[in-house]
């Protein structure tokens, strides 16, 4: 079943780049991207029909006009029950926490990691089979907490992709990522998102040993 990604950003060449880097799960008819190129723009697009089913929102934080923040603030006064994913180059405290506020589902820093994102978007409700979907349902409102253990089992055997994303970010971001992540973690537990909390969790733990195998 395919779903649809909406992608807010004013720079040009973030379409293509989306496109390149969903390309094979755009031929596989996992995920369907569209894109806006404002806050405004982004608003008529939901206003609209999106066809396939929306999944969620990513939309970028520094946009001339109407900002990220105030885009994440009137899309959950309208649509309080769709995922909405923040993405900076600046991954400041003070960001994260007006991001947070706002009921933003999860804070992403620029360049995107792209394999942590399609894990994350893996986690969200509508993904997957009927089946996992109602019980991703479930598992947001918090009725069915036995499905809930059963679903993070199962993304905790995501071993493989935990090991890899956590040696990208290493590499990238150094041992102060295992703090970021454990925070992000958190938050999204905070705010009812036990999957994606849980494979936060599963990433920081890899880091960690990880770079305990390299001291």
């Amino acid at each position: 079943m395919s779903v649809s990604i909406l992608v807010v950003d004013d720079e040009p060449d973030v379409g293509d780049l989306f496109r390149q880097r969903f390309r094979r799960e755009a031929r596989q008819g996992t995920y369907v991207i569209h894109f806006a190129a404002s806050g405004a723009e982004a608003l008529d697009r939901l206003a609209g029909e999106i066809e396939p089913t929306l999944l969620a929102v990513l939309s970028d934080i520094n946009m001339p006009g109407m900002d990220g923040l105030e885009l994440l603030a009137e899309i959950k006064r309208r649509f309080p029950d769709l995922p909405v994913m923040m993405v900076t180059a600046y991954g400041d405290d003070e960001r994260r926490r007006r991001a947070a506020e706002h009921g933003a589902a999860e804070f992403l820093s620029k360049p995107v990691d792209f394999d942590l994102l399609k894990a994350q978007l893996r986690q969200l409700p509508g993904t997957g089979s009927e089946r996992n979907s109602k019980r991703s349902l479930l598992i947001q409102r918090g009725q069915d907490k036995r499905n809930a253990t059963a679903a993070i089992g199962s993304c905790m055997r995501q071993w493989n992709t935990f090991e890899t994303i956590a040696t990208r970010m290493l590499a990238r971001e150094g041992v102060g990522v295992i703090w970021d992540l454990h925070v992000r973690a958190a938050a999204s537990y905070r705010r009812g998102n036990w999957l994606s909390a849980m494979a936060l969790v599963g990433i920081a733990d890899t880091a960690e040993r990880l770079w305990r195998g390299t001291t």
